[in-house]
Order: C-alpha cells, then sequence, then structure tokens
C-alpha cells in the first residue's frame, strides 16, 4: 500500500532528525490513507506525525493530531493505548 510506504519513509526520516521531511511524508500517507478510507492506517500515520511535532516541541500540533489518532482508533475499534500514551506524554 503506497500510504504505508509514505509512513515509513517519515519513520525513517524522523529517526534521522530530518524532521521537515518526515511531515512531509507522513502529510502525503494521510491524504492517501484518507482518500481511501484507511482508518486503522490513519491511526498509526498521526501517531507518527504526532510523535514528529512532539520531537520538535510543537506540543499544540502534537496534542491535536494526537486527539485526531485517538478519534480514529475509536471509529475503527483498534486498541486506543498508542494515542493514549501518545497524549500522556505532552
Amino acid at each position: 500500500m503506497v500510504s504505508r510506504n509514505f509512513n515509513r519513509l517519515g519513520q525513517t526520516h524522523r529517526q534521522q532528525k530530518n524532521y521537515d521531511q518526515a511531515i512531509d511524508a507522513f502529510q502525503d500517507a494521510r491524504n492517501i490513507a484518507t482518500g481511501i478510507g484507511d482508518h486503522i492506517g490513519l491511526e498509526r500515520i498521526l501517531n507518527n506525525l504526532g510523535e514528529t511535532y512532539l520531537e520538535q516541541g510543537d506540543l499544540d500540533s502534537a496534542e491535536t493530531i494526537f486527539g485526531e489518532a485517538l478519534g480514529y482508533s475509536r471509529g475503527a475499534d483498534i486498541s486506543q493505548t498508542r494515542s493514549l500514551i501518545n497524549l500522556g506524554q505532552l
């Protein structure tokens, strides 16, 4: 799946501290997952995007994105654990 590849690319960029490139890749992944209605993928992508904002110190953006991820985890009836842990780090 293309969105999964962009998500992985974003993770690689984040690990290398290339935050702008990571955000771009996660946004591409998000757009694709939204377009195909992949709510499970969106939860993962949004948590990764939020973690990137958190690492940058952008707590407001991180909180917003983690909240969106939590909404998708509830809507897709999947574990909310990661989203809740991420929100707890703020």
